[in-house]
This record gives structure tokens, sequence and C-alpha cells, in this order.
């Protein structure tokens, strides 16, 4: 009998853990993984248009780096751009030495339009990086919604789950009328459930999820996860 009870909750947990699978593999799609982003477009080598000009500028800054003169590198670069930026080195460049210059306030407020160029290039590890710097600086730091949601589910696509869930909840805190809240309330019970083995807490995401957004179109899937996860 003890082997016949131990053989039935090793099917179940099983079954349940195929479906809550099942479940992710169905409704990849309506999570929304690809958000729209506004703004000029980035070619593969990360230069938009005008790229020719900022590769001078950025020689130029260059110079003055090698020479120790990091001031007026910033004072060249803004000096050129009036600190408005659509090539993501040289944003990074400005970026960098307000950061070794200690001018943190202006390093924040600049890293909001340097994240929107480097999620529209795809440097996801450099966002990673910048995200992370800024919020461990600046506790209210918060990027576009759009680019934090990237940013979040990004952290969680390389193992840092724990960054990715305060970065899901910073979104969901500060984003609540926006339509991907149910689906960041969605992905942080996954990371709750499959990574971090805390599926009581994932529940209760789940139906806060379900009570609070009951016509949203990832509800239905919400249900589905977390009677998986009760029947395990």
């Amino acid at each position: 009998y003890a082997l016949f009870s131990a053989l039935a909750c090793c099917c179940c947990f099983i079954i349940a853990h195929h479906l809550i699978g099942y479940v992710m593999l169905q409704y990849r799609g309506v999570l929304g993984y690809e958000t729209d982003l506004e703004g000029p477009a980035v070619g593969p080598n990360g230069i938009s248009s005008g790229g020719e000009a900022a590769s001078d500028i950025l020689a130029s800054a260059e110079v003055l780096i090698r020479e120790g003169k990091h001031q007026d590198a910033l004072e060249l670069i803004r000096a050129e751009t009036g600190a408005h930026f659509t090539d993501p080195g040289l944003s990074g460049r400005y970026y960098h030495l307000l950061r070794l210059l200690n001018r943190h306030d202006e390093m924040i407020g600049h890293a909001r339009s340097y994240l929107e160029l480097l999620v529209r290039a795809g440097s996801m590890d450099t966002a990673r990086n910048v995200y992370l710097e800024c919020a461990a600086i600046e506790p209210s730091f918060n990027p576009r919604s759009p680019i934090l949601f990237k940013v979040a589910a990004s952290l969680s696509e390389v193992g840092n789950y724990r960054a990715s869930l305060e970065a899901y909840d910073r979104f969901i805190r500060v984003s609540q009328d926006v339509p991907m809240v149910p689906k960041a309330y969605f992905l942080t019970a996954r990371i709750l459930s499959e990574k971090m083995l805390e599926p009581q807490k994932a529940a209760d995401i789940l139906e806060k999820l379900i009570r609070d957004y009951p016509d949203h179109e990832i509800t239905p899937h919400a249900r589905r996860y977390l009677r998986g996860i009760e029947n395990q």
C-alpha cells in the first residue's frame, strides 16, 4: 500500500509538472515577450542614422580620455549632442564618463534613455548591468515600462531570478494601468514556482491575478497554471 501511494504521488507530480509546461508552451505568445518599442531603428552594429557623426564625436572624446581629460571628454560629447543620443556606443561612453566622475544624479537620468537604445539594439547584457547598477544606486530608479519589462524578462533568462522578481515587482508598482501588469504577475508566479521552489507564494500571486483581472487574456492560463501547482 505504501509503495502504491508513493507511485500515485509521483504520477500526480509528473502530471502537474507537464501541465505547467503545457500551459507555458501553448500560451508563450500571449505572455508578451516581444514588447513594441517606439523610436529609431538601430542596425546590427548598434549604429543608427547619424552613426558616422557619432563615431567622429566618439573618436575625439577617446583622445581626451586617453589624456586623462575625462571632464573635457564629457563636455565635448554634451556640446556636440546636447545630451540627446541615437547611438548606443556614444550614449554608453557618456554614461561611463558620468559614472567615472561620480555624477550619479546625471548618470541615473541619462540611464533611462541609454537603456532604450540598448534594448532596441538587443544589447541585453549591457542593459542588465546598467539597470542593476542604477537600481543599486537609486532605489526609485524606473526605466520606461516596456523597457523595464524587457529587462525583467532578460534577468530571468540568464538565471538572475531574484533580480528578475525585483524588476517585475518594480514594474507592477509603477505601471498599474499598463496592460502588461497581469502578465508580469504571471511570470512572477512562474519564477516563484519553478525556480525559487515557492509554490505557495506563486499560488497567492496567481489568485490575486485572477481576482483583480478576471477578464484579462492571461487569466484563463493563470487558472490552469494554478491548478497545476495545486495538484503537485
